[in-house]
């Protein structure tokens, strides 16, 4: 098995031997260790509600996507952050006179057009 290793130091040592079998860690894919701070709590409803949802809830969208619990999380903030929070940083400051030049000269020009009939009546004022 190679790239594998025995990752228990009980199964190298035979004094520190436990009833536990060995565990095997691919070298290739060990993770750090996770740090508290990048986890939070997480508690499931009692009730489907506007505010959360039921395990059951979580269980079904994770099979019906085909993906696991934490999965099914990552989705739903995934896609409210991008209904929700801008894409860029704000800019309140007013264009120069050289960006509108630019944008002038991008911008199709064409003839002033008037609008012949509507889908609304239009009474005079």
């Amino acid at each position: 098995m190679e790239g594998l290793r025995l990752g228990s130091v009980a199964a190298r040592d035979p004094r520190r031997q436990s009833k536990r079998p060995p565990c095997w860690v691919h070298l290739d894919r060990v993770k750090p260790a996770r740090s508290s701070v990048d986890q939070i709590a997480f508690r499931y409803r009692q009730a489907n509600r506007a505010t959360g949802v039921t395990r059951r809830t979580a269980k079904r969208l994770a099979e019906r996507l085909g993906v696991d619990e934490t999965q099914v999380i990552h989705l739903a903030l995934h896609e409210m952050a991008a209904r929700l929070l801008p894409r860029y940083e704000a800019d309140d400051a007013p264009l120069t006179a050289a960006q509108i030049r630019q944008i002038s000269k991008r911008a199709p020009q064409g003839k002033k057009r008037s609008v012949r009939s509507s889908l609304f009546e239009v009474t005079p004022a």
